[in-house]
């Protein structure tokens, strides 16, 4: 790991003290770590496919509509959010309800900001073709270090002892911020076929939920297999025809102790409470549930960014 400018000098073996032993984990996918079992009742198995979701919004909540918003976390009742373009790039503290930016931290202008994780009590996050991650205090924001990563950086999630990220291939890597080692885990497929364009990733239940780079569909995979176990279909959620191009759903979080998901996408100007309802077991066609109407306020491969 590089440690932060800020933190050399008279602070620096405070910082390699606390920080190294807090963030070190093993490159290799080995059997003596720790491994949740993704806990489901899908199968995902046979021709017919994975298993078929739909969406329903439960709560509506303002979300800054300049946020380019490529990572999303959900932790002890904040959002915390990585949002990207050159220039504009920061980390955030959200307040859920009111989307108010409690705190943010600036990237300096030549990083793009990508995907966001919580591991080992800090904050971790990606940037985009910068090759680059950051580590920061959770309180404060501050940054107190930094790692390599071998590709761009697009999503990113902890599940158990390791960071993983996405791309943008078929392709999840686990990443070692203390050695900056970057291992492939496993290749994400549907039905035999690999599935591309994996961007902001959430760990629920040992699962791995996925967003696909412009597509209006989650997916949730099982690490052990690679395999896509579920699809929810989340069209209509944003259906602003004027958005961008650019405006995607991206933005997944999920809320440990409240059971809580929370979705958004790039310029969005709403972050959506929702629940996953189970439609077909059998491969048919998700429709979505409408997104009600909100009351008030309660690129890729290009410098567009993941």
């Amino acid at each position: 790991m590089h440690i932060s400018h800020a933190a050399r000098g008279a602070t620096c073996c405070v910082v390699l003290t606390c920080l190294v032993p807090a963030l070190t984990v093993s490159g290799a996918v080995a059997p003596q770590h720790r491994q949740s079992v993704c806990r489901t009742t899908d199968k995902g198995r046979g021709d017919s496919g994975p298993d078929q979701y739909r969406y329903e919004v439960r709560n509506v909540y303002p979300h800054d509509p300049k946020a380019f918003t490529e990572g999303l976390i959900s932790d002890h009742g904040s959002l915390y959010e990585s949002t990207g373009r050159y220039g504009k790039s920061e980390v955030r503290r959200v307040d859920v309800h009111s989307g108010e930016v409690i705190q943010r931290k600036a990237l300096d202008a030549q990083h793009f900001g990508e995907g966001i994780t919580t591991y080992k009590g800090q904050l971790v996050q990606l940037t985009y073709k910068g090759k680059q991650g950051f580590i920061y205090d959770k309180r404060s924001l501050e940054e107190t270090g930094e790692f390599s990563v071998s590709a761009e950086g697009w999503g990113l999630t902890s599940l158990d002892d390791q960071l993983i990220m996405s791309d943008g291939s078929s392709t999840l890597y686990s990443i070692d911020p203390e050695t900056s080692r970057q291992k492939s885990l496993f290749q994400v497929t549907e039905n035999g076929r690999k599935v591309d364009k994996i961007n902001e990733l959430e760990t629920v239940d040992g699962c791995i939920y996925a967003n696909i780079f412009h597509s209006d569909r989650i997916i949730k995979i099982d690490p052990r297999t690679g395999k896509v176990i579920s699809s929810v279909d989340m069209t209509g959620l944003n259906p602003d025809p004027s958005r961008p191009y650019s405006a995607v759903l991206n933005g997944i979080a999920f809320d440990a102790r409240t059971r809580k998901m929370y979705v958004t996408g790039k310029l969005w100007n709403h972050v959506y409470e929702i629940t996953l309802k189970k439609v077909s077991s059998s491969g048919s066609t998700a429709r979505s549930a409408p997104a009600p109407e909100p009351q008030g306020e309660g690129g890729r491969r290009s410098a567009l960014g993941a």
